[in-house]
């Protein structure tokens, strides 16, 4: 199953050890759509969850760099938390396609936020990871 994403990748300034403080990512937030029509929401976890309330956790496995250097990194996760319903079974979560996301350029103050717009896709691919 493929699955188009439209939200923000969100990054909080911090403090750095020695150092003027710096962007970290916090969190996805986005809405997921199968076909243009909306079936869920991808957040913190990360997590993907579909409208008929199955979930799914995952955890980076690879990146590898988008082509541009304002699109987040072209991911590979492996799931590490499934349940029942559409996204049952599913065992590794591919986002590509990024275009936005990635945010540059130093953070005005500790605890300020940033949302960048991002679009991408993620294939869920069900069995051996």
């Amino acid at each position: 199953m493929k699955l188009s994403a439209t939200g923000v990748q969100v990054y909080e300034c911090r403090a750095v050890a020695g150092g003027a403080p710096a962007w970290a990512f916090r969190e996805p937030r986005a809405d997921l759509f199968l076909d243009g029509q909306a079936v869920g929401t991808h957040f913190a976890g990360p997590s993907w969850q579909h409208r008929d309330g199955s979930r799914i956790i995952g955890k980076v496995a690879a990146s590898r760099p988008a082509s541009r250097p304002e699109d987040i990194p072209w991911l590979r996760l492996a799931v590490t938390s499934t349940g029942e319903g559409a996204l049952a079974g599913v065992q590794v979560v591919q986002r590509i396609n990024t275009r936005g996301g990635a945010l540059a350029g130093s953070c005005p103050q500790t605890g300020a936020v940033s949302e960048v717009p991002y679009t991408a896709d993620y294939v869920m691919l069900r069995g051996t990871p």
